[in-house]
């Protein structure tokens, strides 16, 4: 288990959040456990685990080697993503596990909380609520969808 927060970011605030992970010590793996020693955001990486070494060690399933996020002390950080050709948002989150449930996650929490707003929007006859910049508030309002 664990908690989330989803968000619709441009890549210039997602850039933002990688600048501050990097800033507050945070190293970047693959969902293999693999280190990106020079991660910047890129738009064609869907997520990414954040961690710091000093708050334990990451734990891997054993045949498929992929991050056991129940139980390693992980951020997962997937990216907004839009898709012009079918004027789409697909949402962003963090996700925590349990491990990091208090400092960690409070922080980059506020962090990525000051870059979005709340919005009221319309979709498909329902209301939503998002946590949104405002370029992807202005998308939204030019009629593109989203998760």
């Amino acid at each position: 288990m664990g908690k989330q927060y989803r968000f619709y970011l441009s890549s210039a605030n997602l850039k933002k959040i990688i600048d501050y992970s990097k800033q507050n010590g945070f190293i970047f793996l693959d969902s293999r456990n693999n280190l990106l020693e020079t991660y910047s955001y890129n738009m064609n990486t869907r997520c990414v685990y954040l961690c710091k070494t000093e708050l334990g060690n990451v734990i891997v399933f054993d045949k498929s080697r992929l991050i056991n996020t129940d139980v390693s002390p992980v951020i997962q950080l997937t990216f907004t993503r839009v898709n012009t050709d079918m004027r789409f948002i697909e949402h962003g989150r963090i996700w925590i596990s349990n491990a990091l449930m208090d400092g960690e996650y409070k922080a980059l929490n506020k962090y990525i909380s000051s870059l979005t707003k709340k919005y009221k929007l319309n979709y498909k006859g329902c209301t939503y609520s998002c946590n949104m910049d405002e370029e992807t508030y202005m998308l939204a309002k030019q009629g593109y969808g989203f998760s």
